[in-house]
């Protein structure tokens, strides 16, 4: 039987990314796990309910502009204080995905 891991398309790895969403939170978001296809973050603000919002994704000195990502899917957490978990999917890149993927496979095996 596949694992969700063996269903994604592109492996998750919890490397030191920085995210910059500004409709999700005002303050760089650093998400807990990541892959080329998305991210999840933490934010202390409901997120905006579209289609689709503007970010950025920073790992080590590479930056991945322009980038637009989907609020796949969102968690409220027992508060206080109110946060809210929140998956977003990678919908456009303007940069190549495939080199963002060996980005994240660098970053990680820096860490080991």
């Amino acid at each position: 039987m596949k694992t969700a891991q063996d269903q994604r398309k592109y492996a998750r790895f919890t490397v030191p990314v920085v995210i910059q969403a500004p409709e999700l939170s005002d303050l760089p978001l650093v998400p807990e796990d990541v892959s080329a296809g998305g991210f999840k973050v933490v934010v202390t603000k409901e997120p905006p309910k579209k289609d689709s919002i503007e970010c950025s994704i920073q790992i080590s000195e590479d930056v991945f502009d322009n980038c637009t990502a989907h609020v796949a899917w969102v968690q409220k957490k027992d508060g206080p204080p109110e946060i809210w978990e929140v998956g977003l999917t990678i919908k456009t890149l303007i940069e190549d995905r495939d080199f963002l993927d060996i980005t994240l496979q660098k970053a990680y095996q820096n860490l080991k």
